[in-house]
C-alpha cells in the first residue's frame, strides 16, 4: 500500500484599507503626471489596495494535516490537526 502527501495551494485575496497611495506614489519625478492621475482615481474610488496571501494545506498520510499560511509575521498560522485516517 502507497500512501502520498496531497498539497492544496490556495490564494487568499483581502482588502487592505490601511494601505496610502502615499506609500508609493511621487517617488520619482519623472511619473509625477501618472502619479497624480492614480492619485485623483484612488480618491474617487476607482481602484483600491488588496492583500494577497497565499495558504498551503498538507495532507501527510496517516491523518496528520498542517496549514502554512503567508503574507508577513502576522498574518502568518502554522497548524497541526492530528486527525485519524
Amino acid at each position: 500500500m502507497t500512501r502520498s502527501t496531497e498539497i492544496e495551494i490556495d490564494m487568499i485575496e483581502t482588502y487592505d484599507p490601511e494601505s496610502s497611495p502615499l506609500d508609493y506614489l511621487f517617488q520619482d519625478p519623472d511619473y509625477r503626471r501618472q502619479d497624480e492621475a492614480r492619485l485623483a482615481a484612488w480618491h474617487n474610488d476607482e481602484w483600491h489596495f488588496v492583500g494577497i496571501r497565499a495558504r498551503a494545506t498538507t495532507n501527510i498520510p496517516y491523518g496528520a494535516r498542517s496549514t502554512l499560511q503567508r503574507c508577513g509575521p502576522e498574518q502568518r498560522s502554522d497548524q497541526r490537526d492530528q486527525t485519524s485516517a
